[in-house]
């Protein structure tokens, strides 16, 4: 079993957060363990994967911005 990688990156603005998870994601074969990371928002937002259609997310909440995971 291979040692986890903990990330512990706090408080960031939401468009900082979903790059920085594209990054790691896209990284990690070069990375060599899994990593668990731990974050928060500086600023109330709305995150949708990208199979979701943004108007969906906009008629559900009133939460902006709206980040694509």
């Amino acid at each position: 079993m291979k040692d986890w990688l903990r990330l512990d990156s706090g408080p960031g603005e939401p468009a900082y957060n979903m790059a920085l998870d594209e990054a790691l994601l896209e990284n990690a074969a070069t990375l060599g363990r899994p990593v668990l990371r731990f974050y928060d928002w500086t600023e109330p937002c709305a995150t949708f994967g990208y199979s979701q259609k943004i108007a969906q997310i906009e008629a559900a909440t009133n939460l902006r911005p709206l980040i694509r995971r």
